[in-house]
């Protein structure tokens, strides 16, 4: 489910992501509108995946271990926490999931580092 539905989120919001990247190929377009994309975003994934991550006994969602799904998700969320990491306020586990994984020396040069943000647990 989680996977289908990162999936699922990433073709439809592909533009904008590629605008945040300020890819070299990308033309601006309709679907560049970050409201309209990250809008879709907290009606339809940010909430499951915070609420998984905030039930779960272990910083991972689905195993006691990271799995290829917890990096499916973060490498959705990870441009957009990047650039934009006010969106994640009401978000604060799937924060602290992207950047646990970001920081991870096997993804150096992969994925963003996340800046420092301090929630309360």
């Amino acid at each position: 489910m989680i996977a289908e539905k990162t999936y699922e989120a990433r073709i439809r919001i592909k533009n904008w992501l590629d605008h945040l990247d300020h890819r070299e190929d990308h033309e601006c377009d309709e679907t560049c509108d970050g409201k309209d994309a990250f809008a879709y975003l907290e009606s339809n994934l940010l909430p499951t995946i915070e609420r998984l991550l905030r039930l779960s006994s272990t910083p991972w969602l689905s195993s006691n271990r990271m799995t290829w799904c917890d990096l499916l998700v973060c490498c959705l969320f990870n441009p957009i926490i990047y650039h934009c990491p006010r969106l994640f306020d009401k978000y604060p586990n799937v924060f602290l999931h992207n950047k646990r994984i970001a920081s991870m020396d096997e993804f150096a040069g992969f994925l963003y580092k996340i800046r420092e943000r301090r929630y309360s647990q």
